[in-house]
């Protein structure tokens, strides 16, 4: 997908259009699951963190102010999630 085709469709996620964010999501999949494992090390929890961060993005598409940052957005949303997921395992750990 080119810069253009991503422009109209984050465009269109901003208003609402949930094919739009799909569509996104859809061009993203694979750039987000490697993002995940960077940060998860293990197949599962980085789908699960994928799956978590898709939803909170598809929640908080009207915060996004250009729509030209919609990659870099949805990976602050997993760098954050990855962060929270981290330290509830770490909790978990010390606490067991």
């Amino acid at each position: 997908m080119d810069k253009e085709q991503e422009l109209k469709l984050a465009k269109k996620a901003i208003r609402g259009n949930p094919d739009a964010y799909g569509g996104l999501i859809t061009c993203y999949q694979e750039y987000l699951y490697k993002m995940a494992f960077l940060y998860m090390k293990n197949e599962q929890d980085s789908l699960d963190l994928v799956g978590t961060v898709i939803l909170k993005g598809y929640q908080n598409i009207r915060t996004l102010k250009n729509p030209a940052w919609f990659r870099t957005w949805l990976t602050r949303i997993l760098i954050n999630a990855a962060k929270d997921t981290r330290k509830r395992f770490i909790y978990i750990e010390i606490f067991q």
